[in-house]
């Protein structure tokens, strides 16, 4: 009888160390999934900035070429 009650307190001081770890494995995941998000959230900021940048850098390429080539074409009017 005793090596049963034995057996028992051991088989319980387990479960209570299997439960421990499973919880400290569940808050580490959750811990891992809050701060893949928030490098996430980071990224897609930057990359709409640098999205955002590069319209920007174009519309004015395409005005400074338009711009370009109406001065051309009042130097070539000038001219004649």
């Amino acid at each position: 009888m005793r090596e049963l009650l034995i057996k028992r307190e051991e088989f319980v001081i387990y479960d209570r160390l299997s439960y421990k770890k499973r919880f400290e494995k569940a808050r580490q995941l959750r811990e891992l999934t809050a701060k893949k998000i928030a490098l996430d959230e980071r990224l897609d900021s930057h990359i709409d900035k640098a999205l955002k940048r590069l319209a920007h850098l174009k519309a004015f390429k395409q005005i400074a070429q338009t711009s370009t080539l109406e001065i051309v074409d009042q130097t070539d009017k000038d001219r004649l």
